[in-house]
């Protein structure tokens, strides 16, 4: 069972993930009023597809203009956004105002989870003995924990238009818990929240449990020069990887020690990849008289996005044939250095 230094700390994880990532917060649209409050929201059974999903809303200000929605889904969970779109040319009341909202939602009879700003709730399906059909959703709130992802990789279906995203992390309760999505849009960015969603009567073991999962996202949700990230894992901007099959990514060099042995020049070379992608690092040299020009890369391939992180680098190279005596100008990528022979 969970003990109180646990709970007290899986709490504050989910204080911090909310404080930086708060699912209220959305940005990306001007002059946005998101709901306040989610007073009650009820759901009935149109049929085995289709759902009716009934809420009330409470605004903070009274502005007379009608809430609308954005809902999409993921393998576990239905994920919906209420808002307002307010026109700078109307003046709001500071009275609270209420609105009653509608929704059909297609294929809920076969999800697990609803997700509406920053709340959730579980869906229980009850079928009717006669037909069969869950004509009988209930709903009972739980609460989210976040995933921590250690590695995120995204790449781009050209048949399918869509992206799919590979990550991996742990989970930091013991039970065996679906994940569920939530996708947000911000100042040119889009942070996708993964979580575990845990009933407030569910005890689990207080051990971390790995995870690794697949989903796929629609490119229509995530335009090329959309900037990514996984909860608070970065990794990159789309369009980044969509200029060639494989990209040619040049090393930052900052320091070369050229050493000198009779005829042979070999070069201590240091610096930091910007990024945090394994791929072979690549060295090509050319000569030119008495200039050298080595040039130290890799080629990532453009359907990877990589962590925004800075790995260093550091390597021998020994320049290819022998030197007679004169003055030479060595460059690695953009760092150039004369020596004396």
């Amino acid at each position: 069972m969970l003990n109180l230094k646990i709970v007290i700390g899986l709490i504050s994880l989910v204080l911090a993930f909310f404080e930086g990532n708060s699912l209220i917060d959305v940005t990306f649209r001007p002059s946005i009023a998101l709901v306040s409050n989610v007073e009650s929201v009820a759901p009935a059974a149109d049929d085995e597809s289709n759902w009716q999903l009934r809420a009330r809303l409470t605004f903070d200000e009274n502005c007379d203009v009608e809430p609308q929605s954005e809902v999409t889904y993921y393998p576990n969970n239905i994920d919906i956004q209420l808002y307002r779109v307010i026109p700078s040319t109307i003046e709001c009341g500071d009275e609270k105002e209420q609105f009653e909202l509608q929704l059909t939602l297609s294929n809920a009879a076969k999800l697990n989870y609803l997700i509406i700003n920053d709340r959730a709730w579980e869906i229980s399906h009850r079928r009717s003995r006669e037909t069969g059909v869950s004509n009988r959703p209930s709903l009972h709130e739980t609460s989210l924990f976040p995933v921590w992802v250690d590695e995120a990789t995204l790449s781009f279906d050209d048949d399918a238009n869509q992206y799919n995203l590979s990550y991996r992390g742990v989970q930091a309760v013991g039970c065996t818990l679906p994940e569920i999505y939530s996708l947000r849009q911000r100042g040119g960015g889009a942070l996708l929240a993964v979580y575990n969603a845990m009933p407030a009567d569910g005890v689990c073991p207080a051990i971390e449990a790995p995870v690794a999962e697949k989903i796929s996202l629609s490119a229509t949700d995530m335009p090329a020069d959309t900037l990514f990230s996984v909860n608070t894992y970065p990794i990159g901007t789309i369009e980044e990887q969509a200029v060639s099959e494989n990209d040619k990514v040049l090393t930052n060099i900052f320091r070369v020690d050229i050493q000198v042995k009779e005829a042979r020049i070999s070069l201590d070379v240091a610096g930091e990849h910007p990024d945090g992608c394994e791929f072979p690092v690549i060295v090509d040299q050319t000569r030119r008289g008495n200039t050298v020009d080595v040039e130290v890369y890799r080629e990532v391939p453009a359907d990877v996005i990589c962590p925004m992180i800075l790995k260093p680098y550091r390597d021998m190279i020994s320049l290819d044939g022998e030197f007679e005596p004169g003055a030479y100008t060595i460059n690695v990528n953009s760092h150039s250095q004369a020596v004396n022979i």
